[in-house]
């Protein structure tokens, strides 16, 4: 019997069986200090913990911090950024996480810009081999999936409003129920927006040998 439970949860961790298992995560704090201390980054971000890719995995983490280099004030100003990551899908191999925050220049601890920056940014990850997905991996058919989205964030933001009309690739999150396409490098209002695209619509497009049919079956 015991036997058998050591089988049951091994299936449970490499994917083979139902995907309920979870890599455990818990939250942490992070400050960086950058250019001389004019570039203050916290962020509070999921850290993987008690599997064999834990450093690997969260390197990959760390490296989809969202960071805005260029935005670092005048001389006597402190370009500060809060960012905040949040777990959207942990199941099976499946680590899909979204960061979001905002950058303000400030000057004597007070705000010296009239508007602060959104920032925002996702990986999506299996656990098992280190690997960050991209947005063609997911899809068998790019250019079919790149008309629905347009579609979608036409109907969303309005006719004519596509910050980038002729994009074949987005930033994206997955959650249980659909993937969730960012716009990091759009104006602060687009910016703020998210467009969900369900498993149903998604589902003729998805590559079989990635990571959304297992995801898609268990819906």
């Amino acid at each position: 019997m015991r036997r058998f439970a050591v089988v049951v949860i091994a299936l449970l961790w490499i994917g083979v069986g139902p995907a309920f298992a979870r890599v455990p995560v818990k939250m942490m704090h992070t400050t960086r200090t950058r250019a001389h201390g004019s570039y203050v980054q916290s962020v509070v971000s999921p850290e993987v913990h008690g599997i064999r890719q834990a450093a690997r995995i969260n390197a990959l983490l760390r490296k989809t911090w969202p960071v805005n280099p260029d935005n670092l004030g005048e001389p006597g100003q402190v370009y500060r950024e809060d960012v905040r990551g949040t777990v959207e899908l942990n199941r099976g191999d499946i680590l899909s996480v979204y960061y979001e925050g905002l950058g303000v220049i400030t000057q004597g601890g007070r705000i010296a810009t009239a508007h602060p920056t959104k920032l925002a940014s996702a990986v999506t990850l299996n656990v098992r081999t280190s690997h960050a997905y991209t947005f063609a991996e997911l899809f068998r058919e790019p250019g079919g999936v790149a008309r629905l989205v347009h579609g979608r964030i036409e109907r969303q933001l309005g006719a004519g409003c596509d910050p980038d009309p002729a994009a074949t690739t987005w930033a994206f999150y997955l959650t249980d129920r659909a993937m969730v396409v960012i716009f990091p490098d759009a104006p602060f209002a687009v910016a703020s927006v998210k467009v969900k695209i369900p498993w149903s619509d998604l589902r003729p497009f998805a590559n079989p040998h990635g990571p959304l049919p297992v995801l898609m079956r268990a819906r």
